[in-house]
């Protein structure tokens, strides 16, 4: 995951990079670990983080929801067409009501089934907080 070893470093030493898309590569949660650090960096002025379809699972999940608990500059995340299951997007949401964090939209896709209101799979679903 050397792309992502090279982003998280972009992020560090570039305070001035407010969006990045990510989405549609394969980094999966490892390639998520090493991106975190760029993203929570005192440095990172970045507020919008797009990594749809990206193949996380509940480890890049819980990895996130630390973001959204910690980052002091990310404002929305785009999360659409991750496997994410019913607890890790339980866990994301418990993040955004954390006292201090700044996210103001979480985007995810809904799961038949989950405490949202009803939508298929497909359906993007956007959480304004």
């Amino acid at each position: 995951m050397r792309i992502c070893q090279d982003l998280a470093l972009v992020l560090e030493t570039n305070p001035n990079l407010r969006s990045l898309d990510v989405g549609g590569n394969n980094i999966g949660d490892i390639g998520m670990a090493f991106l975190s650090g760029g993203v929570l960096h005192p440095h990172c002025g970045l507020k919008e983080l797009s990594l749809d379809s990206c193949q996380l699972t509940r480890e890049g999940g819980k990895i996130l929801a630390s973001i959204i608990a910690f980052s002091k500059s990310l404002n929305e995340l785009d999360l659409r067409g991750n496997p994410l299951d019913n607890s890790t997007i339980r866990l994301l949401c418990l993040a955004t009501s954390l006292p201090g964090r700044v996210l103001r939209k979480l985007r995810t896709t809904a799961i038949p089934g989950s405490y949202r209101p009803p939508a298929s799979r497909k359906e993007p679903v956007d959480l304004k907080l």
